[in-house]
């Protein structure tokens, strides 16, 4: 599974939104906003997802797939 890292953009590498940009927000309650968007900015076509705590976190990723690059070889 791909490294999940808080507040910084990545790069989808695999799977459905291949290429687009990908951005986890974390809230002070514990439960995090997962955006995906065509264009790094979040201007364009814009997706999010929400999940209520660290747990279901992993487990959407698990379910995605995705493989992340964070710009620092992560994916790999």
């Amino acid at each position: 599974m791909t490294t999940i890292q808080i507040n910084k953009v990545g790069v989808l590498v695999n799977g459905d939104y291949k290429d687009w940009y990908i951005k986890i927000i974390g809230s002070d309650s514990g439960d995090f906003l997962i955006y995906t968007s065509n264009r790094f900015d979040f201007k364009g076509e814009v997706h999010d997802d929400w999940v209520r705590d660290e747990n279901d976190l992993y487990k959407y990723f698990r379910e995605t797939g995705w493989e992340i690059s964070w710009g620092d070889d992560s994916a790999k």
